[in-house]
């Protein structure tokens, strides 16, 4: 509404700038009318501290937004961003200097909780992360946790975790290598999917082949048909296409079979793939692999529901959670907005976090 609002009053400007735009908004309206709102937001929450700003004043010393550095950002809209001294990084405006907003203002919890639902209903440090790629909320921890738990998907979906005395890691969990060299592999629990044919009603089992990175945490996801042998190694065959070629294997039922075997000494020893099973009914021996299939079940859980979707849905479904999940940080979140970003499994794979939004650098 406010992109449309906006786009009326430059069809009308008499200042002889005017635009005349037709048919759906474009990237640029609805950025302009994001700006717009948080000047609208920031005037309301920081009528002092935008003042003084705005005329060549420096903060209260008593100000809330002394510790970020503030300035006045007039290249579109004027919006306060936060300092630094990172202004000569190659790095989007919007990730150097975020947009600071309020912490109890009803636009702040309208962006947050749509960025909850854009990100398929986050945990907190995800979500947290993912809203400092372009705004700076003050006590940002905290109202996100307080949007989480007014989300009722949120709150129904939410697991009981147990605490237990962990063990110490494996020597291929600290390895600094390449992803995907050392990894895991299980199958979450069975979904129905719907016959091609739309309108039937037929389902069928279908399975999702998890794999994991020992060193990176990166997750890669491949839905399979059936239980059976040759569909494993048709979701194997297609990830070690697409990723790598990797040393280490893990799986927990299927190694035992004859026909497994003999795939072991055939293709996988052609591949110079080496297989290490861990013991029966032991998924605690699998703590990597299955906190990665909790994390994706986390997120089917509060996009699929009851919906009957047919395999290219479902497969579409799965690369977007799988973008979200190697999004995720995996290092500590910083409270100073002078640091850098965390780190994500993603910046091992392109260099950055998938679900950035697409910016030019700056110059």
């Amino acid at each position: 509404m406010t992109a449309l609002i906006l786009r009326f009053i430059n069809r009308i400007c008499p200042n002889g700038h005017r635009q005349h735009r037709y048919g759906s908004l474009s990237i640029e309206e609805l950025e302009q009318a994001t700006l717009a709102l948080a000047s609208i937001v920031q005037k309301e929450a920081f009528p002092v501290d935008f003042h003084r700003l705005s005329v060549g004043q420096e903060l209260h010393r008593k100000s809330k937004l002394i510790p970020f550095n503030v300035f006045l950002d007039t290249s579109r809209f004027t919006v306060l961003r936060v300092g630094g001294r990172i202004r000569h990084a190659a790095l989007p405006v919007c990730q150097k200097h975020p947009i600071v907003l309020p912490l109890d203002h009803p636009f702040t919890h309208a962006l947050i909780r749509s960025y909850n639902e854009e990100l398929i209903h986050a945990p907190p440090q995800m979500l947290l992360s993912a809203l400092r790629r372009r705004f700076w909320v003050l006590h940002g921890r905290s109202v996100v946790r307080k949007i989480i738990r007014r989300c009722v998907i949120c709150f129904r979906a939410k697991p009981v975790l147990m605490q237990q005395k962990m063990g110490d890691l494996p020597r291929s969990r600290l390895e600094g290598v390449y992803p995907f060299l050392n990894k895991g592999v299980d199958f979450c629990a069975p979904m129905y999917i719907r016959q091609h044919n739309k309108r039937s009603t037929v389902t069928y089992k279908a399975y999702v082949a998890l794999f994991v990175c020992f060193a990176t945490k990166v997750i890669h996801m491949e839905l399979v048909g059936d239980l059976t042998t040759d569909a494993f190694i048709a979701a194997l065959q297609r990830f070690v296409a697409r990723r790598a070629k990797i040393s280490r294997k893990e799986l927990h039922d299927l190694f035992q079979s004859q026909k497994m075997k003999a795939l072991r000494d055939d293709w996988c020893e052609k591949s110079a793939i080496e297989w290490h099973p861990i013991p029966p009914r032991s998924p605690h021996f699998g703590g990597l692999w299955e906190a990665g299939v909790r994390s994706a079940k986390y997120h089917l859980k509060r996009i699929t529901g009851t919906a009957n979707m047919n395999f290219e849905q479902y497969t579409t479904v799965l690369t977007h959670i799988e973008a979200i999940l190697n999004s995720r940080p995996i290092s500590p979140i910083s409270e100073d907005p002078s640091d850098l970003n965390p780190l994500t499994p993603d910046h091992f794979l392109v260099g950055h976090p998938l679900t950035d939004i697409a910016e030019p650098l700056s110059p």
